[in-house]
Formats: structure tokens, C-alpha cells, sequence
């Protein structure tokens, strides 16, 4: 087992008393007829650091060279021991890869950590069933069909029925918003919605009986491979 593990557990506590929700445009997305379900595991978000982008980083037992970096704008991070190490386009798994390495010549089979705490810009991460699952940053005012055509579309496997915007503090009952796409299709266009910094996309491939479950389940764990518990608990304004 390799000694840099890129892991962070990040557990939902008391989620989602779920309500239909009122979006910001003022319509209510139809609700998701219950079903039973079994979803299909989630891969792990692999992100490319991009430059401002702020990085935790944690070594076990050696908490006076851990801390948060920021990629500079030549594209590299500062570290204690490791040096200047190139960051930007990078992921987290090469990054903790490269630490680790570089800190095995001072410190016996050190075990990293590595995790987005702030992201520049204003990301919007979409996973589920469409093309390219990922971090995606807005530049202006984008709407749901907008990112997610800038994740690929939707694959064949996806229920159109069944997309979740979490919106919020995703460990503390965010906001969460349903959305049928087959009526944006058909032109209700009231359902496109605009999206905020810090919004998750969840595209699903069957219906969803119990969204708190569901998000307990597969979502956050997908999340909380990249992301701190800092950027789990921001409020999208």
C-alpha cells in the first residue's frame, strides 16, 4: 500500500429532512417518484489543480510541517523539506505522490494527506451519469444546462427525471433541489436554473426513494476524496 494516502472521511450528520424546495426563480422542480434503487458506484473525482487554488496538506504525527499552500501563480506550492514542487494541472494523487517521495529522505514512511481546501473561482462540481463528471469553475451567470453540457451531456443510463442540485452546507441540511430535465427538454425552461458557486450536480440513473440516503452513501464520500471539510461546509451565497 502506498504510503501517501489521499483520503479524507467526511460524515453527514442528521441530513436532509427533505422538502420540495423552492429554487431562486420561484418554480418548484416535479418531484422524483419514489422507487427502489441501486445505484452504481462513484469513482473519485480527479481533479487538476489549477492556480489560486488552496491546498491542505496533512502529515501524520508531523503537524509542524502541515498546513494549507497556495499555487502560486507560476503554477508551484512552497513546502517544508519537499521544496518547490509544480502543482498546477496536476492531481491531488500526484501531488501526494511527489510529497511523499520527496519527504521519505527526512521523515520514516510518511503518511500524506492532500485535499482542495479553496478552489479559485467559482466551482460547481457535477458527477453522476454524464460524460465527464468533475470540477467545472462559472465565469458569469451559467445555467444547469449550460454546465452540464460543459460536463459532457448526459450519458445514456441517466433517469431525466432524476437530478439533485445540493445547494448549502452539505453536511448540514443543504438545500436541495429536484429537477426534471425531460421538462427543460420539452421547453419549461423555468426548471434551467442558475447556478451558484459551490453547487453539486447529481445526475442519477434510477429514481431516487431516500435523497438523505442516497447522499449519504455516494455522494459525499465522491466528494470528500478531493475536498476538506472547509469546502464540504461552505455556503454557497
Amino acid at each position: 500500500m502506498k504510503s501517501g494516502i489521499i483520503i479524507f472521511t467526511a460524515v453527514l450528520s442528521a441530513l436532509l429532512c427533505f422538502s420540495c424546495v423552492q429554487n431562486q426563480s420561484g418554480a418548484y422542480p416535479p418531484s422524483i417518484r419514489p422507487s427502489a434503487i441501486e445505484a452504481r458506484s462513484l469513482d473519485k473525482i480527479d481533479y487538476s489543480i489549477a492556480v489560486d487554488d488552496v491546498i491542505q496538506v496533512f502529515v501524520w504525527q508531523n503537524a509542524d510541517i502541515s498546513g494549507d499552500l497556495i499555487v502560486r501563480p507560476d503554477g508551484k506550492i512552497s513546502m517544508f523539506l519537499a521544496g518547490d514542487i509544480k502543482a498546477a494541472g496536476k492531481t491531488l494523487t500526484q501531488i501526494d505522490d511527489e510529497i511523499t517521495q520527496r519527504l521519505a529522505e527526512y521523515i520514516l514512511a510518511p503518511q500524506v494527506t492532500v485535499a482542495i481546501k479553496k478552489f479559485s473561482g467559482q466551482p460547481v462540481i457535477v458527477l453522476g451519469e454524464v460524460g465527464k463528471p468533475g470540477v467545472y469553475k462559472l465565469t458569469g451567470t451559467i445555467s444547469l444546462m449550460q454546465v452540464l453540457g460543459e460536463a459532457g451531456g448526459l450519458t445514456r443510463d441517466s433517469s431525466k427525471g432524476n437530478l439533485l442540485v445540493i445547494r448549502g452546507d452539505v453536511l448540514d441540511k443543504p438545500e436541495v433541489v429536484m429537477v426534471d430535465i425531460s421538462e427543460i427538454l420539452a421547453g419549461n425552461m423555468r426548471n434551467d436554473i442558475v447556478m451558484y458557486p459551490n453547487d453539486i450536480v447529481y445526475v442519477s440513473a434510477k429514481p431516487i426513494a431516500d435523497v438523505s440516503r442516497y447522499i449519504r452513501d455516494y455522494v459525499t464520500p465522491v466528494l470528500s476524496t478531493v475536498m476538506s471539510v472547509e469546502i464540504l461546509r461552505r455556503t454557497s451565497k
